[in-house]
């Protein structure tokens, strides 16, 4: 991973945030029926013409703008930090969009505007965000955003002319009815009517043709048809961010043979394209079943969930798959840097690069090319950089693997090619464009793993079929880390620009151990294996050291040079032979020597 503070990189999936908004209705009773929800329905231009719709639209850059950091209280902002896995923009969009839209006033305190003022300052909304940002510093009233709990997520097909990444969030209004009035109605410009139903009956008018929902309404309105009103309410109590969201990355499939089918597959389908990274069972589905009567292209389908997957249990292998190296990204993103990340294919590499400024609220990301198994690939993504030209100020060495189950087959361990010989192949290429930064940073991600070898390092015993331990491989791969870095601060010296530090992110909760399978079923190796699964932290927690050793000023002000560091932020002394010299520059040479082989072969 790759960063500078330069940004040419632009994403076509747009941010937009949506607020569904329930009221209790002293009509209905049950789950789904005994409150209303506010649906808006849109004009007629565009592709979600005539759509009826919850509240919401694209996420302003006013929205991320930081006088809202004076603006909120303090409460808002920590309360938000400690509960949100989303940016601050988002829930600033929607409490905006939603004034805008509908009237409905989300503000703490509340407005105290006249009906002649709101309906002036709604005009001025929809002119401009920075017009919200305005309002609230006019009249010291600011967005409640913990008024509204994150419910969904949803992104647009492939294909469409427009994408858009939209979170959704529930809010509770505190009266016994739903609002009504003047002060509350449809903007005229982007919706044309408002109405208040419960979600059974949103979607018994839909089954009639009354109402014309797509796929994302369609499912937030089935999942409500299941809660009561108390259930909403506890979930805005209880604060954050409702527990099992899937980011649902639909995938249409075109229409059957017959003409009367067309099938949009969600994350958790075993037949869409995640499953390939998220492991699901067999028969797993999640999917959207249009159904046509006739083969006519213009006849309204009826819809279909077709689900038998738990969505809170996939929704945390979902998470798991960002790993590492996505957090990391996207807390660089954060702090307004340039990244590019390397990815094995164009597919990945586009669709990290989605969930990255989704996450982050920036497009100042891209992707390039690399495989990390192959030397020849990193060559090409080393030149594909130095022809771009720009400033390399970081080099975050995070890509691996928890050990290969296959015995070697290039006379080298894979493991060692991935987690070592490819990051010293890179560091080596982009070591003169690092070099020519002031201050500029090299990350080595290594493991605690790497303690536990057992005398001097044989770097060749790995590449050996008959002494192959796919465990013991990893932590081979993890002292050379470790060495790697001595050695590189060594040869360069104390007054480098460069200042090169190794880091332990913890036992990260990511997809690197559903990898790690034993080609022995050794009792060390299930139980070692087992136990990192499951005593693991979260890659935010995970993140922390290779952020402070590549973004902190206290590195360059104090000089911290070849020092490893452990959860969290606290320098560790590595195992003996990580500090001796001698082995160092063994594995400098015996790397030298791979890499030339490697690239001979391939």
């Amino acid at each position: 991973m790759a960063f500078n503070d330069a940004a040419n990189a632009t994403v076509p999936i747009r941010p937009a945030a949506s607020v569904i908004i329930a009221a209790k209705t002293r009509q209905g009773t049950g789950k789904g029926s005994d409150y209303k929800i506010l649906m808006l329905k849109r004009n007629n231009r565009g592709q979600f013409g005539s759509l009826h719709v919850f509240p919401g639209g694209r996420v302003d850059h006013f929205d991320q703008d930081p006088r809202w950091l004076d603006i909120l209280p303090k409460s808002m902002i920590e309360q938000h930090k400690k509960t949100s896995k989303i940016p601050l923009a988002f829930r600033i969009a929607a409490v905006r969009e939603t004034f805008e839209e509908s009237g409905v006033q989300l503000f703490d305190p509340p407005l105290k505007l006249s009906l002649e003022e709101a309906e002036k300052w709604r005009s001025k909304v929809h002119r401009s965000a920075k017009n919200f940002l305005e309002l609230c510093e006019m009249t010291s009233s600011a967005p409640d955003i913990t008024r509204i709990v994150h419910f969904a997520c949803w992104v647009t097909p492939k294909g469409a002319p427009k994408r858009f990444n939209t979170h959704f969030f529930i809010a509770v209004m505190p009266s016994s009815r739903a609002p009504e009035g003047a002060r509350y109605a449809a903007d005229g410009k982007e919706t044309l009517e408002m109405a208040w139903l419960t979600p059974n009956e949103a979607l018994a008018r839909f089954r009639r043709y009354e109402l014309n929902i797509i796929s994302p309404q369609f499912v937030n309105l089935s999942e409500l048809s299941r809660l009561s009103y108390d259930d909403l309410n506890n979930l805005v109590l209880s604060g954050g961010e409702r527990q099992g969201i899937v980011r649902m990355a639909g995938e249409e499939r075109g229409r059957s043979e017959s003409g009367r089918l067309l099938v949009e597959l969600l994350p958790g389908d075993e037949e869409h394209s995640e499953s390939k990274d998220v492991k699901v069972k067999p028969g797993s589905r999640n999917r959207i079943n249009s159904i046509f009567k006739t083969k006519d292209p213009n006849e309204k389908p009826d819809l279909e969930w077709e689900i038998n997957i738990d969505l809170n249990e996939y929704s945390k292998r979902q998470e798991r798959t960002a790993g590492l190296g996505l957090e990391t990204a996207t807390e660089l993103c954060k702090l307004g840097a340039h990244v590019i990340i390397t990815s094995r294919n164009d597919t990945r590499g586009k669709e990290a690069v989605a969930r990255i400024c989704d996450a982050s609220g920036s497009r100042k990301v891209e992707y390039g090319v690399m495989e990390n198994s192959s030397l020849r690939s990193a060559d090409m993504f080393a030149q594909w950089f130095l022809s771009k030209n720009i400033k390399l100020y970081g080099l975050i060495c995070n890509a691996g693997v928890g050990g290969n189950p296959n015995r070697p087959q290039k006379g080298i361990d894979e493991t060692l090619i991935i987690n070592h010989l490819s990051h010293f192949h890179l560091s080596r290429l982009l070591l003169d464009n690092l070099l020519q930064t002031k201050g500029s940073r090299l990350v080595n991600v290594s493991s605690e793993m790497g303690s536990f070898t057992f005398g001097r390092p044989d770097w060749t015993m790995m590449g050996r079929k008959e002494y192959y331990n796919s465990q013991y491989a990893y932590q081979l791969s993890k002292l050379a880390n470790q060495l790697f870095t001595r050695e590189l601060v060594r040869q360069l010296g104390p007054r480098a620009n460069l200042y090169v530090n190794c880091v332990h992110p913890g036992v990260v909760n990511s997809t690197i151990w559903d990898k790690t399978r034993s080609n022995s079923d050794s009792l060390y190796n299930i139980i070692t294996t087992s136990f990192m699964k499951f005593t693991s932290v979260s890659t935010q927690v995970g993140a922390m050291n290779q952020l402070f050793a590549a973004t902190s000023p206290l590195i360059e002000t104090d000089n911290i040079r070849g020092e490893y560091f452990v959860p969290i932020l606290r320098k560790a002394r590595v195992q003996r032979w990580a500090r001796n010299d001698e082995v160092a520059k063994e594995l400098w040479q015996f790397s030298l020597k791979a890499v030339d082989n490697l690239l001979k072969n391939e």
